[in-house]
């Protein structure tokens, strides 16, 4: 879960999104005013459909859409359309992204003459894209313009989770209240050495770990100041 400015939830995942589930107990079988709120046209589907324990699946991500207050919670949850053609609800903690094989991938550059624009194309979709800019004092060379975009298009940036000492200031089990822990790379190591959160998920700031539901219900921290 990203936090834009002024607070506002910003989902980990995006609408068409291929995902894999990576910890089926984060699924919900019922949950039908949700659908009906963020997904009307599907509730009728949801609510004959078949519910199962989800494993392994893979599938796209339909809606994605705040857990609206739903046992408290402020987690997005997800309606993802399964490969097997069939529906189900997900929070963002059982998600994993699958990667492109972009085996049917091609890159465009195109140029306006001061502007070079590079586009990766998955099929006919357009999933990434970057630009070159010519400064008004320099010659326009289409070879320059058209290695920065390419650069550009093809760099991946690291993923930044958070790290950093922290007090425990609150704790349900794991975790004892007042002792120094330190968070590396989006994981804390609890009481028992095992690393969380358990899943292959990991936190990207200190308020995604308090913030969410699951994980705060296990213990809640502040930054070490010392």
């Amino acid at each position: 879960m990203k936090y834009a400015k002024g607070g506002v939830i910003m989902p980990q995942f995006k609408v068409g999104d291929l995902v894999r589930v990576a910890d089926g107990g984060q699924h919900y079988s019922t949950y039908a005013e949700w659908v009906e709120k963020n997904a009307p046209d599907a509730l009728q589907e949801w609510e004959t459909g078949r519910h199962y324990t989800v494993h392994n699946l893979e599938g796209r991500v339909v809606v994605a859409a705040p857990h609206g207050g739903l046992s408290g919670s402020n987690d997005t949850l997800y309606l993802v359309r399964a490969t097997d053609g069939s529906l189900f609800l997900i929070g963002e903690d059982g998600l994993g992204l699958v990667e492109r094989s972009h085996r049917n991938a091609k890159i465009i550059i195109t140029t306006d003459g001061r502007t070079t624009l590079a586009r990766l194309y998955d099929g006919k979709t357009v999933i990434k894209s970057a630009e070159a800019k010519c400064a008004p004092s320099d010659e326009f060379d289409f070879k320059v313009g058209a290695k920065l975009a390419f650069d550009r298009l093809m760099s991946k940036p690291e993923p930044e989770y958070y790290s950093g000492k922290v007090v425990c200031v609150e704790s349900d089990g794991g975790f004892t209240v007042g002792k120094l822990y330190e968070f590396d790379n989006g994981k804390v190591k609890d009481d028992d050495g095992a690393m969380r959160p358990l899943s292959r998920y990991r936190v990207k700031t200190l308020e995604d770990w308090n913030t969410s539901k699951r994980r705060s219900r296990l213990a809640r921290f502040i930054e070490f100041k010392g």
